[in-house]
């Protein structure tokens, strides 16, 4: 039975620099307060810890680090911690104040959302979670009561009282007991094991969505332990006349896998599919299950039979498939290293050949609308066309870096010193020096150059259809670029510098800085794109101007986008944030 007044959890009357206004609810941890904070004149909520509870110093533990790990997370799709404290005996989290109402609250009762409306409160919260993960934090307890949607529609995750980061001693958290709410526990939380990942917060946001579009949580039983049982036996059970799609089913079961090697294995890959069945088209999780078509060609270099996949888009886990059976034919590693004296290595994955859509995936007015910026460069990347790449290569790991380009050039021209740091103030020109004299110290074993356009952006899209590979979003944690210009209305940190290349996570591929940080000669002459299908683009004949792809810290986020080419110059121009990617063709057997 809920409280009646005079039941009430005991809070301070009075604390110093708030003025308690209401009572907004109470959940497992405490009641919350609405609250004016008199030093910024805002409005801010104060959650309470229980009396009952406050004597329990585990629970105080949970309560500071509900406040700890929440305090590092700062995104448009999660609640705000503002501060933590203590008053007459309570201690109090001071919140973000968000006026509007949870997602269980808005279904009627046995009432289902609208399909759409599901999936955008659903790819909100997989945002936060992409957040949460970068920072190596699980929230544990994903469910709609969980999830604040405030009067402009935005849906902002809260409650991190049952958080945990991925390294963090698990006796903190009750070793042993089963930590979240049964309705949405992830197969791993029923069995109370303590390695929970990210894919266990996918599971509870899968059985979230799944409550969303049908109006009833996925499993019910008699009591909480025949609830956990089915989520570790059942299948998805969906109701007879349920009025959900296919494509939203699917997505609902991958996320809902028992397995957590069948789930989706990062918030990225999920966004993704989410924004796929937004905008109608097939998310990933269907396209997986269809057979890839393929077709074998011969190479120039050492005769390899290769794979060329016909499929696309396609989500990482295919990627990293492609890439290992790519490898097993040819009889060559996934990675493979240069050696350039003095502990100075070179390292190069290998890319697979197949199929992609080239061009801008988003509109002009669009772009504009969401990264500003001049509508002539937007202009230059329009005109998708099928673009199919017949070779697999091999592509840096890396940026050159200023070590690797001094020990084959002798100098280091770069403006931001550092060994680690990739070398800039290099022109094209200077690039095929570099090129010419590393090939010519491995005379006869090497046949490297800078990769194409194409060859650039089939291997920096990994298999996606979205503006980053990493999904539709961007922000200063994903890369470095300056984060004083805002996309999709958010900015982020201008760090004013390169960082040391690696600094971000890896492409399905395991490319890094293919986002950001030194802008990538290529090997084209720019000219305009045509929309017909084209088999290894290598750009016009002639021209004056050579293009440059991946955007760099001096630059929009916009620009660092997969298909953006609206940087190009002569080739003997050099600046502070030019760099190089190299290409490797594959080598013959026993080279």
């Amino acid at each position: 039975m809920p409280k009646s007044d005079g039941q009430r959890e005991r809070v301070p009357q009075r604390i110093k620099g708030f003025k308690l206004i209401k009572r907004l609810g109470e959940g497992g941890m405490g009641a919350t307060y609405l609250a004016l904070q008199s030093s910024l004149d805002r409005l801010v909520a104060l959650k309470f810890l229980k009396e009952a509870l406050a004597r329990n110093q585990d629970f105080v533990k949970r309560f500071h680090r509900e406040a700890r790990l929440a305090g590092k997370l700062d995104h448009v799709n999660i609640v705000g911690v503002h501060d933590v404290g203590k008053a007459g005996g309570c201690h109090y989290l001071v919140m973000e104040y968000v006026e509007g109402r949870t997602a269980d609250s808005l279904m009627s009762k046995g009432g289902a959302l609208d399909e759409e409306l599901a999936l955008h409160i659903t790819v909100q919260v997989a945002r936060a979670l992409d957040c949460a993960h970068r920072h190596g934090i699980v929230h544990r307890d994903i469910k709609p009561a969980n999830i604040l949607i405030n009067s402009q529609g935005i849906a902002k995750l809260c409650d991190f009282g049952l958080a945990r980061e991925t390294d963090e001693d698990s006796r903190v958290t009750h070793t042993g007991v089963m930590m979240g709410t049964p309705d949405y526990a992830s197969p791993e939380q029923a069995r109370a094991e303590q390695d929970l990942d990210i894919r266990s917060d996918i599971y509870s946001l899968g059985a979230t969505l799944y409550h969303l579009v049908t109006g009833k949580a996925p499993f019910r039983g008699s009591s909480s332990v025949v609830v956990m049982a089915r989520h570790e036996t059942d299948p998805v059970p969906w109701p007879a006349g349920a009025t959900v799609s296919e494509n939203c089913r699917r997505l609902v079961e991958r996320m809902m896998a028992k397995e957590r090697s069948d789930r989706y294995q990062d918030p990225a890959a999920l966004l993704r599919d989410l924004e796929l069945a937004i905008g109608g088209k097939v998310p990933l999780a269907l396209a997986a299950r269809r057979s890839v078509e393929t077709k074998t060609v011969l190479l120039p270099v050492g005769g390899h039979p290769p794979l060329v996949y016909d499929q696309w888009p396609f989500d990482t886990a295919e990627a990293q498939h492609r890439q290992k059976q790519t490898a097993g034919l040819l009889g060559l590693p996934v990675e493979h290293s240069l050696d350039l004296d003095d502990g100075v290595k070179l390292e190069l994955v290998l890319i697979p050949a197949g199929e992609f859509v080239m061009g801008g995936e988003v509109s002009v007015e669009e772009l504009l609308r969401r990264g500003g910026g001049e509508r002539e460069c937007w202009e230059r990347e329009q005109g998708q066309h099928r673009v199919r790449i017949t070779r697999p290569f091999y592509l840096g790991k890396h940026q050159v870096t200023q070590e690797q380009w001094a020990r084959v050039m002798g100098n280091n021209p770069s403006y931001f010193r550092g060994a680690k740091h990739p070398v800039e103030m290099v022109n094209w020109d200077d690039c095929q020096a570099f090129v010419k004299n590393l090939n010519e110290t491995f005379t006869g074993r090497l046949e490297c150059r800078l990769p194409t356009e194409a060859e650039w952006e089939h291997a920096c899209r990994a298999g996606t259809d979205t503006p980053f590979w990493f999904g539709d979003q961007i922000t200063t944690d994903l890369a470095n670029y300056n984060g004083d210009y805002p996309w999709d209305g958010q900015k982020g940190q201008n760090r004013g510098k390169t960082l040391p290349v690696g600094s971000f996570q890896a492409s399905p591929w395991g490319l890094y800085d293919v986002v950001g940080n030194v802008w990538e000669w290529c090997q084209d002459w720019y000219g305009p794109y045509t929309k017909d299908a084209q088999t290894d683009p290598a750009g016009p004949d002639k021209g004056s101007l050579r293009v440059l792809r991946g955007g760099s810290w001096h630059g929009r986020p916009g620009r660092c986008r997969s298909a953006y080419r609206g940087y190009y110059y002569h080739p003997s121009y050099r600046y502070f944030n030019f760099g190089l990617r190299l290409l490797m063709a594959v080598p013959a057997r026993g080279s």
